[in-house]
């Protein structure tokens, strides 16, 4: 089961303050609800939980930029990016497991790191802007 914690920790350990638990929490259900609604019988748990993972991270982002925004009058680019790359990561994962395959290899780079035994999908800092 996805925690608040693997939320944070996907996401490079973005505070409290910025992301509260009750957001996470909200974010987390909506992610369990819209994965089970497109998840394939033959999707494994595995699959599903880093699915339910990616989603509600992906979700999580776009409330955190969303405050970003509101604060500071507009979106870091940073921030911009980071939300395009989650968004791949998304689209990736929601195809998996609705057809239950693998999730491919993207050769794109983000700041954050999701691995599991059997689905590995692993991205970095980019270096270009």
């Amino acid at each position: 089961m996805v925690s608040r914690q693997d939320i944070r920790d996907f996401l490079g350990q973005i505070s409290e303050e910025d992301l509260p638990d009750e957001t996470i929490d909200q974010m987390l259900d909506l992610a369990r609800t819209k994965v089970n609604l497109v998840k394939s019988d033959a999707a494994d748990s595995e699959l599903v939980d880093q699915t339910i993972k990616v989603v509600a991270a992906y979700y999580c982002y776009v409330a955190y930029a969303g405050k970003l925004e509101r604060g500071i009058g507009t979106t870091p680019p940073e921030v911009e990016r980071q939300l395009s790359r989650l968004s791949v990561l998304y689209n990736e994962f929601i195809t998996a497991v609705s057809r239950s395959g693998i999730v491919s290899q993207s050769g794109f780079h983000a700041p954050i790191e999701l691995t599991a035994s059997k689905y590995q999908t692993t991205v970095e800092e980019a270096s270009d802007p």
